[in-house]
């Protein structure tokens, strides 16, 4: 009988389930990073290969907020491949699915592990705003996400009241500032496109939807004698984009918080929850891609 005397290789504990999630949402960071690097600005259409800079700095930062965990590789064989994948077929089409790859598998982890859904979250929509802006540059149109059947009321009546103040917000600023008053105003356009889909959404629960308030805060640095005019009536857009952001990952952080104390099972949360938290950071992503359009600068965490 022959014993074999070489020392066993520690093996390192299994991952819990919220360090297996950040470990997928790094990789996924450390994947934008060598993709964006790696991409011929000449290939890139538009303003994106400005852009690019930025967005850099965006997946950096995210590794930053998730601590820097060993990443995990995501996609499998993004590695070496990604110079490849670049040179064959379309590059536009390759990293906008990418990004919007990474930006799901960043709201999947948010499911999966409730107590990092804000951060999770938060990168999603910042990757999925990349791939918007990208797609747009490019004149294809966006990603649709749509609300899961039957979404809760709750949620949309936050993101109804959300809605109520960035048309407000709009509003008020076109009637500030005549020399972009036409953006504004289209600006309001879209918004009241959404706020009449909620709307019809909430009426059809079975509820009554959430009224306008009568009147809404001004930011400190919009208010009058902060700065000019059509400075303040910019700042002002911005800021309501932010908050639409913020009040769709609040919504999504609180009903992934109570499906978790509901002891909610994982094939309920994958069914249910995973569709709404996808809902849910596509408007923070949509508001990000309009703050950013006013000119603000990226954002690495939208909805902070």
């Amino acid at each position: 009988m022959r014993l074999d005397t070489a020392a066993a290789a520690p093996q390192p504990p299994p991952l819990s389930p919220p360090e297996a999630a950040r470990s997928v949402v790094a990789g996924g960071a450390r994947a934008a990073v060598r993709v964006l690097t790696t991409a011929d600005p000449a290939t890139l259409p538009g303003d994106v290969p400005g852009r690019v800079a930025g967005w850099v700095e965006v997946h950096r930062s995210h590794l930053a907020a998730l601590a820097d965990p060993a990443a995990a590789p995501f996609p499998a064989g993004t590695g070496e491949a990604v110079p490849d994948l670049l040179r064959a077929g379309d590059p536009v089409r390759t990293i906008a699915g990418l990004l919007g790859g990474l930006g799901a598998a960043a709201a999947a982890a948010a499911v999966s592990a409730p107590g990092a859904a804000p951060v999770h979250l938060r990168i999603a929509a910042a990757r999925w705003a990349q791939e918007h802006q990208l797609l747009t540059a490019a004149g294809r149109p966006p990603r649709a996400v749509p609300w899961p059947p039957a979404p809760p009321v709750d949620l949309l009546q936050a993101v109804l009241a959300a809605e109520h103040a960035v048309i407000d917000g709009y509003t008020t600023a076109a009637a500030w500032d005549g020399g972009r008053r036409g953006a504004y105003l289209a600006a309001a356009a879209r918004h009241e496109g959404a706020r009449d889909r909620l709307v019809g959404a909430v009426r059809e629960a079975g509820a009554i939807p959430v009224p306008a308030a009568p009147g809404y805060a001004v930011p400190a640095d919009a208010a009058p004698g902060a700065g000019p005019v059509p400075q303040r009536a910019l700042t002002l857009a911005v800021a309501v984009e932010a908050g639409l952001a913020r009040a769709a990952v609040a919504a999504a952080v609180s009903r992934l918080a109570a499906s978790e104390d509901a002891g909610q099972d994982e094939g309920a949360a994958s069914s249910d929850a995973r569709q709404l938290a996808a809902a849910l950071t596509a408007v923070a992503a949509e508001a990000e891609v309009a703050r950013q359009s006013w000119g603000a600068p990226p954002q690495a965490l939208p909805g902070s």
